[in-house]
C-alpha cells in the first residue's frame, strides 16, 4: 500500500482519459485534499485540508471522491441530504471564503489499503486536515480517532 500523488485537481480532471495517468482505485481506498504539494507520502506540510473514504461502502471509493470533487465545485443542492458530501461542501466554502479555485487544490490516495476505515482514522490522526470532523470509529477494528 502506497500514497499516490499529488496532483492538482486540474491534472486530474485534464488526464481522465489518459490511461498513462494515475487513476484512483475503484475501491478500498483514501483519499487526502491539501493546499501544497506533497510526494511519497502527505505531511503536515502540505497544508492537509480534508481526508476521507467510504467506509460505508469501501466498494463505492471512486464514487466518493468523485462526489468530492463535484462538491468541492459547488455542484450540489442545498436540499439535497441524500447524495451529499459534507467533505466536498466544507472545501467548496473554504475555497469560496479564501478565493482559491478548487482546480489549486491537491489531491493524491492510498491505493488499495487493506481497511479503509483504520487508514482514514491514521492519517486524520497523522495530519489534523482542517477541515475534517473527527472520522467514525472502524466498526471492524475499533480504531479510534485522536480528537
Amino acid at each position: 500500500m502506497k500514497w499516490i500523488g499529488s496532483y492538482t485537481i486540474k491534472e486530474l480532471l485534464d488526464n481522465c482519459l489518459n490511461s498513462s495517468h494515475a487513476q484512483p482505485p475503484d475501491e478500498n481506498g483514501v483519499y487526502l485534499v491539501s493546499k501544497r504539494s506533497w510526494s511519497n507520502k502527505p505531511t503536515k506540510l502540505c497544508d492537509p485540508l480534508y481526508v476521507g473514504t467510504s467506509p460505508d461502502n469501501p466498494k463505492r471509493f471512486k464514487t466518493r471522491m468523485g462526489l468530492l470533487i463535484s462538491h468541492m465545485f459547488g455542484l450540489f443542492s442545498p436540499i439535497d441530504t441524500h447524495c451529499s458530501h459534507s467533505g466536498g461542501k466544507s472545501l467548496y466554502e473554504y475555497c469560496k471564503a479564501n478565493v482559491i479555485n478548487p482546480m489549486e487544490l491537491y489531491i493524491g490516495w492510498l491505493d488499495s489499503c487493506g481497511c479503509p476505515a483504520c487508514e482514514e482514522i491514521n492519517t486524520y490522526n497523522c495530519l489534523k486536515p482542517l477541515l475534517n470532523s473527527p472520522p467514525k470509529k472502524c466498526k471492524c477494528h475499533g480504531t479510534k480517532p485522536i480528537k
